[in-house]
């Protein structure tokens, strides 16, 4: 399936929008995700999220996710701090997430299970990749002063 056009009936506002179908970091140019957003969400309008919008081949997704952009965020850390320190990530210091006052003891599954994770997300090299990305991005915003 190739990229194709926004449909202009899903709810969500989009402000930005950015053709993902060849850039799905799983599955470039075979995706069901065609597009990622930053726009107001569905549900309120005051509400800032992202969202990826999913056609199946046939019609337009009800699968696609719309997140609040701080869940995202905070998704985002979550992935990052497992990548980085792989089994030994057993707690989340206090004040990583908002109103978090205390330390959170992280729970785990199994651990064959974490281990498998620890292994793949170790070998990842496109998520090896995209963390640098974002380290860069992130990098750039601090260094003019967007994050302070």
């Amino acid at each position: 399936m190739p990229q194709m056009e926004f449909p202009d009936h899903i709810a969500h506002t989009p402000v930005y929008v950015v053709p993902y179908f060849a850039h799905d970091p799983g599955k470039p140019n075979d995706t069901d995700a065609q597009f990622i957003t930053v726009g107001w969400s569905q549900w309120d309008d005051d509400e800032p999220a992202a969202k990826v919008v999913r056609h199946s081949g046939q019609r337009w997704s009800r699968q696609s996710e719309e997140l609040p952009l701080g869940r995202l965020i905070d998704l985002t850390i979550l992935a990052a701090m497992a990548f980085g320190e792989g089994s030994s990530f057993t707690r989340v210091e206090k004040g990583v997430f908002e109103n978090q006052k205390e330390v959170i003891d992280v729970a785990h599954g199994s651990k064959r299970d974490r281990a498998a994770l620890d292994a793949m997300l170790k070998s990842d090299a496109t998520l090896k990749r995209r963390f640098r990305e974002l380290f860069r991005v992130l990098k750039s915003i601090d260094d003019s002063g967007g994050l302070r």
